[in-house]
């Protein structure tokens, strides 16, 4: 006997069925199968061509292997395009808060602060780690700015 695929048995059409895009996230769309509100939104389609959304952790239930692979590059391509969007967001924001970065520690020096390190950084090279670190501390300076003032 052959199993039935469970988006089959939902009712969302026929198997095999194909990745074929994401999605903006969208607090207002729930999940197809589950009917779950969906933060990372992707598009799937059945072989009888019915298109319908899920979530991530929808795709990795129901256990279809090649669902799965595409899946899992779409959320290493979003990662990646966000870490990209913040860190252009970043490399500017953080002349808006010299005061409060200021006011953080530098990650490897006791004599100097995040702010001289953010600059040092954007001027001499730096590696995937340090961009993270720096997003992270500009996104914190933006709260305490927000907070103070």
């Amino acid at each position: 006997m052959d199993k039935i695929h469970l988006f089959e048995q939902a009712g969302l059409g026929k198997a095999p069925f194909y990745y074929v895009g994401d999605a903006e996230a969208n607090p207002c769309i729930s999940c197809d199968y589950c009917s779950h509100a969906i933060k990372a939104v992707f598009m799937v389609q059945s072989s009888d061509g019915k298109t319908f959304r899920v979530g991530s952790d929808c795709i990795f239930k129901v256990g279809d292997a090649g669902l799965r692979v595409k899946v899992d590059q779409a959320i290493r391509q979003q990662k990646i395009k966000r870490h990209n969007q913040d860190w252009k967001w970043a490399q500017e924001a953080y002349k808006n808060y010299p005061n409060e970065l200021s006011e953080m520690k530098h990650p490897y020096m006791d004599d100097k602060d995040m702010y001289e390190y953010i600059v040092y950084s954007l001027n001499h090279g730096h590696f995937e780690s340090t961009e993270k670190r720096i997003i992270s501390a500009v996104k914190k300076a933006q709260k305490l700015h927000e907070i103070h003032n």
